[in-house]
């Protein structure tokens, strides 16, 4: 009876267990998916957190999955070759029609964000030559999963589902958050080990260009050992202030190279990563041809996408009355254009500022990193004329650019 006994309280014991770690899959970055992926059971000491760190987790192991593709060389597992420098553009937006529009072959890179990864999206782009991440950004709900064991665990165990799912050349780890643990690095090392560089798979990390940590030389050669490249996300420089400013200032994108580059970053593996989106505001001010627009309360500081942008500078909107025609920061070397938008009480200014080709172009023959270009997003180019979107092709693509 006491045996009968033990064995029900085990059995309830393991079943709460199973429950809490499901309900931890909810959790933001681990919506996961019904499929069913081999792992080993291998419990792991780690001697490679900082030295009073130690952690347990069950690690996945990759397996070989059926092909996605129709197309089944197109599930061939293979990196870059080493002349070639990454032009990658990250994206969230996959409807295939709009994904044909405007997919270049001369990407060579697509970091699918984790959501939305489609067998459609993934396929095209590999038809084209295409490398294909996937994307986990790490935000500050993620942050405060993953410093958990039963969290780690599953974060990689979900990564790796969907790269063996899709049949993916890799995963980029995308930090929106400061970590200011030892946990990211972790993470990292733990997807190089799963996704090694032998067997043709690429490890990414993004990070943005003002975070201290990469002082740490000790944490700057666990990232170094455990990634392919490192994309500095030069955007939202000016997001917050009392007044419009540049999303990619120039002098300041170069500043935040620096800082990576001043830690031992070697330029060879730090990608350029820049914005394909606007910011906008309305100013305080009536004067349509204002430069500084200090922005009217409640602020408006929304992200707008090029081809919005597109057609305000083409004068093709019914909403704007009239515009400034493009301007050009002198400082921050990047266009912008003011427009009047009519009210029931008269007219109120309206600033944006973006980059366009010309503005790309030169942040990335300045740039002191030589790893690369990356873009955010490629879906914010839907909708634009196609010759406006050969044209940023044309002007950022790093491996035709002048050496």
């Amino acid at each position: 009876m006491k045996f009968y006994c033990l064995i029900v309280i085990y059995l309830f014991i393991l079943c709460c267990h199973c429950q809490n770690s499901n309900e931890l899959l909810t959790k933001d970055i681990v919506k996961a998916e019904n499929t069913t992926i081999a792992t080993t059971a291998t419990t792991n000491t780690t001697n490679s957190l900082s030295a009073n760190i130690t952690t347990t987790i069950t690690s996945p192991t990759p397996v070989a999955s059926s092909c996605v593709c129709s197309d089944e060389s197109l599930c061939k597992i293979s990196r870059l070759n080493e002349n070639t420098k990454p032009y990658l553009f990250w994206i969230i937006n996959t409807e295939i029609n709009q994904l044909k529009k405007t997919l270049s072959k001369d990407i060579n890179i697509l970091s699918i964000h984790k959501d939305y990864l489609t067998k459609e999206a993934v396929c095209y782009a590999k038809s084209l030559g295409i490398k294909v991440l996937v994307w986990f950004p790490v935000s500050g709900a993620t942050r405060d999963y993953v410093v958990t064991e039963e969290g780690r665990a599953s974060f990689l165990r979900i990564g790796m589902e969907k790269v063996n799912k899709f049949n993916l050349n890799g995963i980029d780890i995308d930090i929106e958050t400061d970590l200011d643990s030892p946990y990211y690095e972790y993470l990292l090392e733990k997807f190089r080990e799963l996704l090694p560089v032998a067997k043709g798979y690429t490890v990414l990390t993004d990070l943005p260009t003002n975070y201290n940590f990469v002082y740490d030389v000790k944490r700057k050669d666990r990232i170094l050992n455990a990634v392919d490249y490192v994309a500095m996300m030069n955007y939202d420089q000016s997001y917050g202030l009392p007044y419009l400013g540049a999303n990619s200032n120039h002098s300041q994108t170069l500043i935040g190279q620096e800082t990576f580059l001043k830690a031992g970053f070697p330029a060879n593996r730090l990608i350029t990563g820049l914005p394909l989106y606007a910011y906008y505001g309305k100013c305080v001010t009536k004067d349509l041809y204002v430069e500084q627009c200090v922005l009217s309360r409640p602020r408006l500081n929304t992200a707008y996408s090029l081809a919005y942008i597109n057609s305000i500078v083409s004068n093709n909107r019914t909403d704007v009355k009239l515009t400034s025609g493009l301007l050009w920061d002198q400082v921050s070397l990047a266009p912008y254009i003011n427009y009047m938008v009519t009210t029931n009480l008269g007219y109120d200014i309206y600033q944006t500022r973006y980059d366009n080709a010309l503005s790309l172009r030169l942040k990335i023959q300045n740039s002191k990193a030589k790893g690369g270009v990356a873009f955010f997003r490629l879906d914010n180019l839907y909708g634009m004329p196609e010759a406006r979107i050969n044209e940023i092709f044309e002007a950022t693509n790093p491996n035709n650019l002048p050496k």
